[in-house]
């Protein structure tokens, strides 16, 4: 919730790079809730990537024992 409010002040995604580019109204942020938002992501791609990377050895384990095999 905390991240798409976030996002409707910032509909181009450059607000916060300049100076008087956020709207003058809801220009307020939660910042506690914003850090847990964010860290439940980090958490998410953490394990994303936990994932992905167990997958690779694993493709890579069945390439290299192709090697071995008679085909």
């Amino acid at each position: 919730m905390t991240l798409a409010r976030l996002a409707q002040l910032d509909p181009n995604g450059e607000s916060f790079r300049y100076n008087g580019g956020l709207p003058n109204v809801d220009d307020r942020v939660d910042f506690p809730s914003l850090n847990n938002a964010l860290s439940e992501m980090l958490d998410v791609l953490a394990g994303a990537l936990d994932v992905l990377d167990e997958y690779s050895d694993c493709q890579r384990d069945i390439v290299d024992a192709s090697d071995y095999m008679d085909l």
